[in-house]
Formats: C-alpha cells, sequence, structure tokens
C-alpha cells in the first residue's frame, strides 16, 4: 500500500494488517520504502513502523489484564516520574492506581537492569505499590473442574528486598489478607507463587542466578502449579489448585513498610485460564 498525506505537511498514519495464516511461526519481514517526496525529504523516525508477529495478547479471549510499560499512553505520571496510574490494555478496564505520593512507583522509559522502558519498585527502599478498584475475576474453573489461570511477567530483580517474602510482584486480594501471590524469592525459591497458606513450585532456578531479563511465567493447572523462566517450565508442584473460583483485586508491589518490592517490570499479563499449545507459544 502507499500513503499520501493530504495535510500538506507531510506528516500522516498508515496502519497495516497483516494476517499469516501459513507458517505463522516463522519471522515475516516487511520491506517498508521511502518513495516520492519523502525521497528528498527527513527519513522516516526510528520506531516509526511497529509489526507484531503472531497474535496481540488481547486475541486470546482469557485474557484479563495486560500492562505494558512500553506503552507509554498507559503511563499516568506526575512529579519526578512517578506513577498514578497504569492503564489496563486488555479491554477490561481494569486500571491500578496510586494517589499517595510516597506509595508511588517511578517510570523509566529506558535503562536499568532490563534494559528497556520499566516500571521500577523499591527505588528507595520502600514499599510502592499501585492497586486496581475492581476486582478481577483471575481464576476460574477448567474443563477438569479445576481453577486455572496463568501469568507473564517481564522483569529485572536485582537481588534485594525487604523480608523473607521477596520481591511481590502481584497479590490477589490486595491487602496483607491476600491468599495469592507471585513473588521472587530472596532464598533459593526463585520464582515461586504463594497460595492458600503456603509457597507452591519451591525448587526452580535460585533467585541469585536468574538472568537480567526474566519472562516469568506462573501458572494453576489441572494438575498442580507451575512456573516458567523465558519459555522453559521451571518448576511444578502437583498440589491441588482446588475448585473455587476467585474474583478479587490485584496490588503490584509490596504489602507494608517492613516488606517492600525491589523489582524493574516491563509487562504482566494475566489470563483466568491455563494457556497452552499455540497460544502459550505467541506468549
Amino acid at each position: 500500500r502507499s500513503y499520501t498525506a493530504t495535510d500538506g505537511t507531510g506528516n500522516g498514519t498508515l496502519v497495516i494488517t497483516f494476517t499469516c495464516a501459513a507458517n505463522a511461526t516463522a519471522m515475516k519481514n516487511v520491506s517498508i520504502g521511502t518513495g516520492g517526496v519523502q525521497a528528498v525529504g527527513p527519513a522516516c523516525p526510528s520506531g516509526s513502523v511497529s509489526v507484531y508477529h503472531g497474535v496481540l495478547p488481547s486475541d486470546i479471549s482469557s485474557l484479563v489484564a495486560w500492562y505494558d510499560a512500553n506503552d507509554v499512553s498507559t503511563i499516568t505520571t506526575g512529579s519526578d516520574d512517578l506513577v498514578s496510574q497504569w492503564s489496563d490494555k486488555s479491554g477490561e478496564d481494569n486500571h491500578a492506581y496510586q494517589s499517595t505520593e510516597n506509595n508511588k512507583p517511578k517510570y523509566f522509559a529506558s535503562g536499568g537492569g532490563i534494559g528497556e522502558a520499566h516500571i521500577r519498585w523499591g527505588i528507595s527502599d520502600s514499599y510502592e505499590r499501585l492497586q486496581t478498584t475492581k476486582s478481577i475475576n483471575w481464576l476460574k474453573l477448567s474443563a477438569g473442574g479445576k481453577v486455572n489461570a496463568s501469568f507473564f511477567v517481564v522483569f529485572h530483580w536485582p537481588g534485594a528486598g525487604g523480608s523473607s517474602y521477596g520481591s511481590n510482584i502481584l497479590r490477589m486480594g490486595g491487602g496483607s489478607g491476600a491468599t495469592n501471590t507471585l513473588h521472587v524469592s530472596i532464598d533459593t525459591g526463585g520464582t515461586m507463587m504463594w497460595h492458600g497458606s503456603s509457597n507452591m513450585a519451591t525448587g526452580g532456578t535460585d533467585s541469585t542466578a536468574l538472568p537480567d531479563k526474566v519472562l516469568g511465567g506462573w501458572f494453576w493447572t489441572d494438575s498442580g502449579f507451575v512456573t516458567r523462566i523465558n519459555g522453559a517450565v521451571d518448576d511444578t508442584d502437583s498440589t491441588d489448585t482446588g475448585t473455587t473460583e476467585r474474583t478479587q483485586v490485584f496490588r503490584f508491589g509490596g504489602l507494608d513498610g517492613s516488606r517492600w518490592t525491589d523489582l524493574e517490570i516491563s509487562e504482566i499479563l494475566a489470563f483466568n485460564t491455563e494457556l497452552t499449545g499455540s497460544d502459550l507459544t505467541a506468549m
């Protein structure tokens, strides 16, 4: 396709959607040419063309929340880039907020240990947090009769934390009584989850051995709990996940003044089913 601006400035936006029905797992190369007037004008700015390969998270019907620090339009900041809102891109409007200045995490457009746009918790050894005002139906019954869910988080763990809880990424329930937590342990457990009254999947990669940039995965499945690191299963736990669906608020970050989170997070995805097959591969 070609595009010609009609406003006399040469500025405009062209959106091209590709549907690749065959050979969908292969990388697709898209050639972008700047012909016509653009040949004697300025080059297209870096980052002006974005191409998604495969599917978007929102193409999967079980998506209940999606937070993306690389999409600056979803982040509301005030003084010193402190974050007052991280908007949900899933279409469910499960936005996360913080109105107390001292409890706000900080947005960075680049850098850090993760090397890209991120939100930073634990800037000053404190318990920054964001919380949804709406409850999210995040844990649903599968066809097999067990509750299922899948979470994906792109993060960097600097190697510190505020307590034996390690660095809380997400607490379902919001307050101190939350019974479900995704966290990076400060001990040998690595990426673990707290469910009900105990830790699950505690035998994975030692936290100190995690790469600087991690795609972490936490799953409730028909056969128990599963954690994943960068696409590979890291640990499993055959404990029964139960049969009780959950609708709760989400809290990102620390619990209280003595249990603060120390993390850089670029993206969070929550699904209320266990992703498998092509959906899991896509994520």
